[in-house]
């Protein structure tokens, strides 16, 4: 949660919301709260992707989300970063790298500066730069 409301405000600089993190919390729980209704308003139609399964084992969400839309695993899906072709959307400096790890837990080098944004978020940060639910990374 804290990793991905951090990527936000780095990748969207061109979306006025994406300046301000308060902004950029609320939006997420809005997100959340859109992504709650639609999975009960159609369970099971809405697959769920978190971002530190996918850079974990990313072959196996891969493969778990190919599955869940009927389509077939493809060596591929894990090379994306070896296409040629013209990006054109505003994470397109990200998908000519490989899958990294190195923004997973980024937000904590900020810790002391993001006691509010994690209130909003509904978690807590301790002294040493932990969540104490555990859920965001």
């Amino acid at each position: 949660m804290m990793s991905a409301t951090l990527e936000k405000l780095k990748e969207a600089m061109s979306l006025q919301y994406s300046f301000d993190m308060h902004k950029l919390a609320h939006f997420n729980n809005d997100y959340n709260r859109l992504m709650e209704h639609w999975d009960v308003m159609f369970p099971g139609k809405i697959q769920t992707i978190r971002y530190e399964s996918l850079l974990e084992d990313p072959e196996r969400e891969t493969r778990r989300m190919l599955d869940f839309c009927g389509l077939t695993f493809e060596d591929a899906c894990l090379n994306f970063h070896e296409t040629e072709r013209v990006v054109k959307t505003a994470s397109f400096l990200q998908v000519r790298p490989p899958i990294y790890k190195t923004s997973r837990n980024r937000w904590r080098n900020y810790a002391a500066h993001l006691g509010d944004v994690a209130r909003i978020l509904g978690v807590s940060i301790d002294p040493v730069g932990s969540l104490n639910n555990g859920s965001a990374t």
